[in-house]
């Protein structure tokens, strides 16, 4: 938390993508600010599910 304002960061270090899902968690209604992927691949955010590719990054606020 800085001034009011909280990011998180949530990694994928596996070698296959991975479904997180975020109902149940503190992490609901926020939104994707930026990833990072070794392939280029998209991370998405649907129906509070985030789809990470295999060794990927997101930054969600």
């Amino acid at each position: 938390d800085y001034n009011g304002s909280e990011v998180i960061i949530i990694y994928n270090i596996n070698n296959e993508g991975a479904k997180v899902n975020l109902n149940n968690t503190e992490l609901i209604d926020r939104n994707i600010r930026g990833y990072l992927s070794v392939d280029g691949r998209e991370v998405t955010l649907t129906n509070n599910e985030l789809g990470m590719p295999k060794y990927s990054i997101v930054i969600l606020k």
